[in-house]
């Protein structure tokens, strides 16, 4: 719920095409620090 009420705020903070580009990077490399840092990930 939080994440989705940032993302809203997020949203309408946005003006240009590099400030999205720069959201975008952030949210993926969460995704993947997620993803390496999951305990059900085999080595």
């Amino acid at each position: 719920m939080l994440a989705l009420i940032l993302a809203i705020i997020a949203a309408n903070e946005l003006h240009d095409w590099a400030e999205i580009a720069v959201l975008a990077a952030i949210i993926v490399t969460v995704v993947g620090f997620m993803i390496a840092l999951s305990p059900s990930r085999r080595a």
